[in-house]
């Protein structure tokens, strides 16, 4: 009996090909890592060259619609000797009251929807009266 191509080639190649799409599904679950929180000092967040109207920048903080309907809210921190940073929706931000930060220190806590991430800004009460022009509309929570 002769075996033709579809049985000699094809076969086995297919056989590899599904084994490696399995293989690589499962390493890829295998792999899914979970952050611990990550803690930002902030740095001061430079005016930008043109504000739209409405838009307001506090020492640390820039208030702005950011091209969107939904009120977001812009801060800064140095990473790897470069300024990062985020410009977060407010339902993506808490604040905690923490008497040890009289200058706000961010945490990034996690991811939404879309992976958006999920801050917290732990600050003193002082400061946040400070900064309170920027960061109205934010869910307040103690520590």
């Amino acid at each position: 009996m002769k075996a033709g191509f579809f049985h000699i080639v094809l076969t086995p190649a297919l056989f590899v090909i599904a084994c490696g799409i399995i293989a690589s599904t499962t390493v890829t679950e295998a792999q899914t890592v979970v952050l611990a929180p990550q803690k930002f000092t902030l740095v001061p967040y430079d005016k930008p060259f043109r504000m739209e109207s409405g838009e307001k920048v506090c020492t640390y903080f820039f208030w702005t619609k950011n091209f969107s309907s939904d009120q977001h809210v812009a801060f800064n921190w140095i990473e790897n000797g470069a300024t990062t940073g985020d410009v977060p929706a407010l339902g993506n931000v808490t604040i905690v009251f923490d008497p040890a930060n009289n200058l706000p220190v961010a945490w990034m806590v996690g991811f939404g929807d879309y992976h958006q991430k999920i801050w917290e800004l732990h600050m003193s009460e002082n400061a946040h009266r400070v900064y309170q022009d920027c960061l109205g509309g934010i869910a307040v929570k103690a520590p």
